[in-house]
């Protein structure tokens, strides 16, 4: 009991601390985009969110994520000299990969988009450095730090774009230049607090060390591909077959369930540290089963919450060229559910150290994601993309559970059904689309969540109130 209880409270600290990082970034973020919205054309965001999507798929090309495997490796290193020798090798492939990367990238635009060749390389490079930073943090289990450089890159990304943008009038090399120095400035900031490069040495740097990690990073890179196209093939389809414009129309939509895929991203974090760290318990199919309950309930009640302001996102907000988005906006937030709890899967996954079985299903989900979308995208337009996400998640999610119960006796509460009909009715709301509904809705929502979660919220005003009142204390005997 002790021990689940310390296993808990470790997982939900730094989900916590995570927590506080994620949430502040997410509302700077969210209060972006109808400003980018509004300083670029449909095209332009359109087109940044193509290369945004494409750096996506090239970080861990380059990094070849070993980002991953050092993250992973650090955990179980309790001398410093090992510690030396796990980064050192780690910053040395990405080193070495970077620079043939950067080669090939520059080779593709020269023949095709030779002025957004330096910008697109300064952002992937940046990028790419910014990742494998964040993973060594997780690793020394600096959780604040990581927490505190989330927020330098979101609010730096806020100044910059808003200064080449608005101000300069750079339009759509403003905002990638913009994204860019955000991650130059986080990266330099992990480098200086944590001194990083006392612990990179040229001698600390062994091949053994070097096939290690690659034996373990390798089966990611696959799976890192797949997960792209599964979430970003859709904006390659869309740009060719139907135009950047319905592409921007797309990357707004995306934005509405991404405020939830955010959240949950900070857990998966936590989780993947937590699930390695309990993996070998004797209780470890209970805990996992409670975890994954949890998750569900709280992810639930979050999803429920977003669709309800859906309307309010899409008439008061966002610019009306974007409306289109509204409607598959319902569609996207069930496929993060069914992401979200596939991520879960693949945490323990990588406790159990089989990411192999990460790589193989996520490939087999991308592949039905474009069949999908490829196959129906001339008939019903965008629906096909989020249709697409949504069923390749669904089998995702589906083959990864019942690979995980031949390892994990992994158990769902029946006080599930009820939370997914709720949230089936708040979903037919958004298509009915009636003013006063909606407004009934969100309130509905704000009471379903705060009964939901409010064991949560009351432990959170107890602890509050605890440290006021020893504040309070201490300030009296002065």
């Amino acid at each position: 009991m002790v021990l689940a209880m310390n296993r808990s409270k470790s997982l939900l600290k730094n989900t916590f601390i995570l927590g506080i990082g994620k949430l502040f970034s997410k509302v700077l973020v969210f209060i972006m985009v109808p400003l980018y919205s509004r300083w670029l054309s449909t095209g332009d965001y359109g087109t940044f969110d193509l290369y945004t999507t494409y750096i996506s798929l090239l970080v861990p090309l380059l990094t070849l994520s070993c980002g991953e495997a050092v993250f992973r490796y650090l955990l179980d290193a309790d001398e410093n000299f090992d510690k030396k020798r796990i980064i050192s090798s780690g910053f040395a492939i990405i080193f070495v990969s970077s620079i043939i990367g950067f080669l090939i990238v520059c080779c593709y635009f020269v023949k095709n988009q030779r002025g957004m060749m330096i910008p697109f390389v300064i952002y992937l490079l940046a990028d790419s450095l910014y990742s494998f930073l964040t993973a060594y943090l997780r690793g020394i289990k600096k959780i604040s730090l990581y927490a505190i450089s989330s927020i330098i890159c979101v609010f730096s990304t806020f100044i910059f774009v808003t200064a080449l943008v608005y101000f300069c009038g750079f339009g759509l090399i403003g905002i990638i230049y913009g994204y860019a120095l955000a991650y130059c400035l986080s990266a330099l900031f992990i480098i200086i607090k944590t001194r990083f490069f006392e612990y990179i040495s040229f001698d600390m740097i062994k091949i053994l060390e070097v096939k290690r990690l690659l034996k373990y990073s390798a089966p990611l890179v696959p799976n890192s591909i797949s997960w792209w196209i599964v979430n970003g093939s859709d904006r390659t389809i869309i740009n060719i077959v139907l135009g950047s414009t319905f592409n921007g129309i797309y990357a707004i939509a995306n934005k509405v369930p991404a405020m939830c895929t955010t959240l949950f991203s900070v857990f998966h974090l936590s989780w993947q540290e937590n699930a390695s760290s309990s993996i070998n318990d004797e209780d470890r199919d209970y805990y996992f089963s409670n975890i994954m309950n949890k998750m569900l309930i709280e992810l639930l009640s979050i999803s429920i919450c977003i669709t309800s302001i859906n309307f309010i996102l899409f008439d008061y907000i966002f610019d009306a060229k974007y409306k289109m988005g509204y409607f598959h906006v319902p569609i996207l937030i069930t496929s993060v559910i069914f992401s979200v709890l596939s991520q879960y899967f693949g945490g323990i996954f990588i406790g159990l150290k089989e990411p192999k079985y990460n790589g193989i299903t996520t490939v087999l989900a991308a592949v039905v994601n474009i069949l999908i979308n490829v196959s129906f995208i001339n008939t019903i337009g965008l629906y096909a993309a989020s249709g697409s996400t949504l069923i390749a998640y669904i089998f995702l999610c589906l083959i990864r559970y019942f690979i995980i119960k031949q390892k994990v006796n992994l158990q769902f509460k029946r006080s599930l059904i009820k939370y997914l009909f709720i949230y089936i009715y708040f979903i037919i709301a958004v298509y009915i689309d009636n003013l006063y509904l909606n407004i009934l809705n969100i309130f509905l929502a704000g009471l379903l969540f705060l009964f939901i979660n409010r064991n949560m919220i009351k432990s959170i005003l107890v602890y509050f109130t605890s440290k006021i009142q020893l504040l309070n204390n201490t300030n009296n005997k002065f």
